[in-house]
């Protein structure tokens, strides 16, 4: 909490900001939550934010998931991988 601009701390969910130990708790169970719906059709669109260091586990998360799915990640002004795209 204490790296967190005032900006973020004031407006963020805390949810968003404080997922597990990795932040990566919310992410995993949404992405779970959705293979095992079967609601997802061939060719779905999933666009997600995601946060610092987050792009490897995602990554070996959704290749357990979806093997046949193409995942790519998009980059902020920063540099750091901030949007993560799964297609079906």
């Amino acid at each position: 909490m204490d790296m967190l601009t005032p900006d973020v701390r004031a407006y963020e969910p805390h949810l968003a900001l404080f997922s597990g130990t990795h932040g990566l708790d919310l992410l995993y169970r949404f992405f779970t939550e959705a293979q095992q719906s079967g609601k997802l059709k061939e060719h779905a669109l999933l666009l997600l934010e995601i946060g610092y260091q987050q792009r490897e586990p995602l990554k070996r998360l959704l290749s357990e998931l979806w093997p046949q799915a193409t995942v790519t990640f998009a980059k902020d002004f920063s540099g750091w991988d901030r949007l993560i795209k799964v297609i079906l």
